[in-house]
């Protein structure tokens, strides 16, 4: 068996490389059920695109970095069934998660395809290694990998999608993620053998070193990763229109004497692939949801591309107060208060008599509001 080492700068590049393209791609499925099904699609597909790409990219970086005593090459079809492999696990992934109800069943499903998927990448990309070098897997290893690799993927995808898809779920879901895939390589590798075929002549060296093919591999994922992490920049301000996107004006500044009411500011939300406006005092309660927010307008939430701290600016004091750090509700629809335990829920008068969360630090301040009325 040849003594294997390792590069650490490209051991940490791969890691970089997971992380990053993890957070990108879930990024791009952020707020997925405000799109219509044709844009949806194609955020879906690019979004697997990405982390196929990060998962086939890491994969590749890392088994650069082995250092063996022999020069080896890998099969460039092989290498690219690798890599379709994983993006098309993962395009199947996202269809099951952004297309219907989401329930915890179906996160949990989609880890384990996840799993299988970066499972599946590795071991054809192990594949692909030219014939003059023979490798040997470990049963157990094996087992154990697959072990690591679905757990792994299920938890990632339960801290992703599990919850509220808020922004810190987001980072620390793309942080699992792409420890989850750095995992399945390196513990597949620890239990994976490798030995020179004497019966293959020895490669010549190629035009480029490893590192210096990793380096290039790793430039390119990275600039993939960016260059689709910038389509997701502008969505505080997009109309998702069918094929077209134009800037909207939202209105931030506080109303004068001359200008209607507070309460009839309108307030943007998107609907059906349109931007259309719900006037202030028709809002029942704003939860946030990461940078944005949804906003209830007695039957359902409609999505609003202002974030939480917006808002300060343009509520009525009178009118609304904020309970939870995630939540502002309209004093004119709250039904009542009810206790669970030592909780206590705002009930808010709309169709689903939806229970929103007190925050003990605002209780008091919420029952002398009621009082007072």
């Amino acid at each position: 068996m040849m003594e294997m080492s390792h590069s650490p700068l490209l051991i940490i590049a791969s890691f970089a490389l997971a992380i990053l393209g993890s957070f990108t791609t879930l990024r791009l499925t952020s707020n997925l059920r405000n799109f219509d099904i044709a844009a949806r699609k194609i955020r879906v597909v690019q979004a697997a695109f990405v982390l196929g790409v990060s998962i086939w990219s890491m994969h590749f970086t890392a088994m650069l970095a082995v250092k063996l005593p022999v020069v080896i090459s890998y099969d460039p079809v092989l290498t690219l069934l690798s890599a379709l492999m994983a993006i098309l696990a993962i395009e199947v992934v996202f269809l099951f998660l952004h297309f219907g109800k989401r329930t915890k069943s179906k996160v949990f499903i989609a880890g384990i395809i996840t799993g299988a998927g970066i499972l599946g990448m590795h071991y054809l990309g192990m594949n692909a290694i030219s014939a003059n070098v023979v490798i040997v897997y470990d049963p157990l290893g094996v087992v154990i990998t697959i072990i690591v690799g679905v757990l792994s993927s299920i938890l990632a995808m339960k801290i992703a999608y599990g919850g509220e898809r808020s922004f810190s779920n987001t980072v620390l879901g793309a942080i699992i993620l792409g420890l989850s895939m750095s995992a399945i390589h390196h513990t597949a590798m620890h239990f994976t053998m490798m030995s020179k075929n004497d019966a293959v002549a020895d490669l010549a060296l190629s035009l480029l070193n490893g590192e210096q093919l990793a380096l290039l591999v790793a430039i390119s994922s990275f600039t993939l990763s960016c260059l689709f992490l910038l389509l997701v920049v502008p969505a505080e301000k997009q109309v998702f229109g069918a094929g077209t996107s134009e800037e909207v004006e939202a209105p931030v500044d506080m109303p004068t004497a001359d200008e209607p009411p507070v309460q009839e500011i309108q307030i943007p939300y998107e609907q059906e692939n349109l931007q259309r406006y719900l006037p202030m005092g028709e809002v029942y309660f704003i939860r946030a949801s990461g940078h944005y927010t949804y906003i209830d307008d007695g039957t359902k939430e409609l999505f609003c591309p202002w974030s939480i701290s917006r808002f300060k600016d343009c509520l009525d004091p009178l009118s609304f107060i904020r309970i939870h750090r995630s939540y502002i509700v309209n004093k004119d629809y709250i039904k009542g208060i009810k206790r669970r335990g030592d909780k206590s829920y705002c009930v808010v008068n709309n169709d689903n008599q939806d229970e929103i969360p007190i925050s003990r630090s605002r209780i008091h301040e919420f029952k002398k509001m009621l009082q007072a009325n």
